[in-house]
């Protein structure tokens, strides 16, 4: 199988076993939920200059915090650990090189480790005792440094780029997603979230001025959480 062919994530194996958590906790009555711990696992896909689709899948963790106080407009804290790759070994830059710089030499492959943390409101659509369907959108930050197929940084590597170019390994990131939840009686949960990360960088691949595509790299993922109450209060 080739290097652009979509391959399911390791992480996929855990969910037998995410399934079981669901079913271990002993159920109880007439409980609200108000805060949850959320854990998680995603596939994440990278689209940029070295990847025209969203073809490679590589995994994530995640961990967070979530509120359900609100009918309507609830907030949320995720960390993630996670990492991004993409490949053309044909890549070459289609623009002209001014007279006085040096030929371009752009990377043909990266891979990094991505740690993000975001807040985002979620907008609940429907809004059930035990189910949910909501849209959300945040605010954070995504730390990367991309390297080469010799786990060499790229960021360090001045001849992967045009002259003076240079770039921060931090950046702000405005997470779009949507998503359903549901509930079993015990307060424990399961969920699954698709979207876009949209960070505010083009250097996720190290690969900006002698880039052939306009704009922002892109991170598309598709998350599945296990999600525990951390404060149970009856209803009145």
């Amino acid at each position: 199988m080739t290097f652009f062919k979509m391959r399911l994530p390791s992480f996929i194996y855990l969910l037998p076993l995410l399934c079981c958590m669901l079913h271990e906790v002993k159920a109880q009555d007439s409980i609200t939920y108000k805060r949850f711990l959320e854990v998680g696992v995603s596939a994440n896909a990278y689209r940029g200059d070295l990847q025209a689709g969203y073809e490679k899948f590589t995994s994530g963790f995640h961990l967070g915090i979530q509120w359900m106080k609100k009918k309507r407009l609830n907030g949320a804290i995720n960390l993630q650990i996670g990492s991004i790759s993409g490949q053309n070994p044909n890549y070459e830059y289609s623009g002209t090189a001014g007279s006085t710089e040096k030929t371009p030499t752009p990377n043909h492959y990266f891979k990094t480790a991505i740690f993000t943390v975001h807040y985002e409101l979620q907008l609940n659509l429907i809004k059930r005792k035990n189910f949910r369907v909501f849209i959300a959108q945040g605010i954070g930050l995504i730390r990367f440094n991309p390297k080469d197929e010799f786990r060499n940084s790229l960021s360090k590597d001045l001849t992967s780029r045009a002259d003076g170019e240079t770039y921060s390994n931090l950046a702000f990131m405005f997470p779009t997603q949507c998503g359903f939840q549901y509930f079993l009686p015990n307060g424990v949960g399961a969920g699954f979230k698709m979207g876009w990360y949209n960070p505010a960088t083009d250097y996720l691949d190290n690969i900006s001025k002698w880039g052939n595509k306009s704009g922002n790299d892109k991170i598309f993922a598709c998350r599945f959480t296990v999600m525990v109450p951390v404060r149970l209060k009856a209803e009145k």
